[in-house]
């Protein structure tokens, strides 16, 4: 099994922003989906950890935790394990 590494750089930007990024590029893969982000006055931020559920068409909703190994020169290391949440079986119900 190898190892590998991602990195990723996020961006809070208004529509406009984003038409311009459009214009001065080409989109490579595009994905439509909703992330909802829990924490509780920020605790879980705070400490560099992040729980979210990713909602997307035709795809069962992704739970995600993000759990800190550590900090270097402000990028954050972490450990990432991700769920499918799918409905549990309800006899009473007859699902």
């Amino acid at each position: 099994m190898g190892i590998s590494t991602e990195v990723e750089t996020k961006l809070e930007i208004d529509e406009r922003g984003y038409e311009a990024i459009l214009a001065f590029g080409s989109v490579q893969r595009r994905a439509e989906q909703l992330n909802v982000y829990y924490d509780s006055d920020w605790n879980l931020a705070s400490q560099g950890a992040t729980f979210r559920i990713r909602i997307s068409p035709r795809k069962a909703p992704l739970v995600t935790l993000k759990t800190p190994l550590g900090w270097l020169h402000g990028t954050r290391s972490a450990q990432e394990i991700e769920v499918e949440f799918r409905a549990l079986s309800c006899p009473e119900c007859g699902r």
